[in-house]
């Protein structure tokens, strides 16, 4: 069941959970889907409006709106046939979307810090080859054998190799 289609179905079902929503932090652009986001405006719409954010009053709407194309209608089936959850169920979804936007933005940092690493790198390795060698990028890094090591000899306190993983690998 998609956690989207949860937080809809609930804003739109119980104006106290919608109110809890939107202190929250509930906005279209959490939301994953070009549908989703568009219901999302369009139920904001309706809040704004004063009326009732419902499935009828919903797809009434998007309809005046010229928006009701049938990817959109299939949505709102599977939107209607979503089971309406608890306040609380309801912002544990919302805290995901969140938590998944942010997780986005932090996939989209450490591709650019890693590209910016890369180029750095391949341009400082290659200022000191000799012409047509290639450099070889070092993925990852370690400590070798000859590497000093602290603490006692049993290997207690000794150094461990660092690995750098992207956060959203194992996703």
């Amino acid at each position: 069941m998609s956690t989207e289609r949860i937080v809809l179905r609930a804003f739109g079902g119980d104006e106290g959970v919608a109110e809890e929503l939107l202190a929250r932090g509930f906005a279209p652009g959490l939301m994953e889907t070009r549908e989703g986001r568009e219901v999302a405006q369009a139920m904001l719409d309706l809040r704004s409006a004063e009326a009732i954010p419902t499935l009828a009053n919903l797809r009434q709407a998007l309809t005046q709106r010229g928006s009701l194309r049938a990817r959109l209608r299939r949505y709102l089936v599977q939107l209607e046939m979503t089971p309406r959850c608890s306040r609380l169920h309801a912002v544990g979804h919302l805290q995901l979307l969140k938590l998944d936007q942010a997780m986005a933005q932090v996939d989209n940092v450490c591709g650019r810090i890693a590209a910016q690493v890369e180029e750095n790198g391949a341009a400082g390795k290659s200022a000191h080859l000799a012409p047509g060698q290639e450099a070889v990028p070092e993925l990852a890094p370690s400590v070798s054998r000859d590497t000093p090591r602290t603490g006692s000899e049993n290997g207690k306190g000794a150094r461990r190799e660092v690995a750098i993983v992207h956060p959203r690998a194992g996703a």
